[in-house]
């Protein structure tokens, strides 16, 4: 098996909008998969909203560095009752320069044009909003051997690991997966991961042990579809 990995280096600040945070708009700690098939679908060069490519790759990711966050203050241009005004002023949470591994499994021809897109990137690169720009590094295609271990470095699906099986503390974090298509819309497919820097087990499991930079990874969907 085959996993095409790449390091992505913030270097001013970036920002994931958890969804659901209305007048704060909090950040999740890492880019969820839907945000990276955005990074891969513009270095692709494809038109916005193609989501044609999501159903034929799984996307993990690592925490290298969580850098540091911040709260910054936006004023939108939306009513106000309680100031009988057209703004208001909204908190907004920011990441400043976190650096983040990624994972991609998919056929062997698909991971070779996304390798090749990366290196030559159709359009400027970013991560989360337009102007979070984003460097990319170590863009490798590696072999990936099956493995038992206790440590694993990319996200791991929730329902695949007991919590008692935690022996440290990570985040459990409810992120976009994917884009389902209805008949004339997209609906967002939402799972549940650990995720952290490093997440370390009571006992082992069965993963993949990439062949270059040794890493210990789950690549197994993780998309648990939450009705409503």
């Amino acid at each position: 098996m085959r996993i095409l990995t790449f390091d992505c280096h913030v270097p001013g600040w970036c920002s994931f909008r958890i969804p659901h945070s209305i007048n704060a708009h909090l950040t999740y700690p890492a880019p969820p998969p839907t945000t990276v098939y955005g990074l891969i679908a513009n270095a692709m060069g494809l038109w916005q909203d193609d989501y044609s490519l999501m159903p034929h790759m799984e996307v993990g990711i690592r925490i290298l560095n969580p850098g540091s966050k911040v709260e910054t203050f936006t004023r939108w241009m939306k009513w106000n009752p309680a100031k009988n005004s057209m703004t208001m002023t909204v908190v907004k949470q920011k990441l400043i320069q976190p650096a983040y591994r990624i994972y991609v499994s998919a056929e062997e021809s698909l991971l070779n044009t996304i390798y090749e897109a990366l290196n030559q990137p159709a359009r400027l690169l970013y991560l989360g909003e337009s102007d979070d720009l984003v460097e990319l590094s170590q863009i490798l295609i590696q072999d990936a051997n099956t493995a038992q271990s206790k440590r694993i470095d990319s996200s791991v699906p929730f329902h695949l690991i007991p919590e008692q099986g935690m022996v440290k503390n990570v985040s459990v974090v409810r992120w976009p997966v994917r884009f389902e298509q209805n008949q004339r819309s997209y609906s967002v497919q939402y799972g549940m991961v650990y995720l952290g820097e490093q997440i370390k087990l009571s006992y082992p499991i069965p993963c993949l042990q990439l062949s270059h930079t040794e890493d210990y990874i789950l690549l197994k969907g993780g998309a648990e579809h939450v009705a409503g």
